[in-house]
């Protein structure tokens, strides 16, 4: 699997399709190139969200132990009116 989008483009940009004996490309090769490129990016998509996802647990686990920290201290004194 490519970690990077970058990856993925350096692969379309190497990927060479056969030929045809009369001309053009051989068409199951080029539908075997397309598959291969769309799991490519359906796999890096995949990877990014489940990364996405764990950052965003651990950033409202945080949140909640901040809040119940803000939660738990004395109110601030007001200052004195003079």
């Amino acid at each position: 699997m490519a970690n990077t989008l970058e990856e993925i483009a350096e692969m379309i940009e190497k990927t060479k399709f056969r030929r045809k004996l009369l001309g053009g490309v051989d068409e199951a090769d080029a539908w075997r190139v397309m598959h291969r490129l769309v799991q490519e990016y359906t796999d890096r998509i995949d990877a990014d969200r489940k990364t996405m996802l764990r950052e965003m647990r651990a950033d409202k686990a945080r949140i909640a132990a901040l809040e119940a920290q803000l939660a738990a201290q004395p109110p601030p004194e007001e200052p004195p009116h003079g």
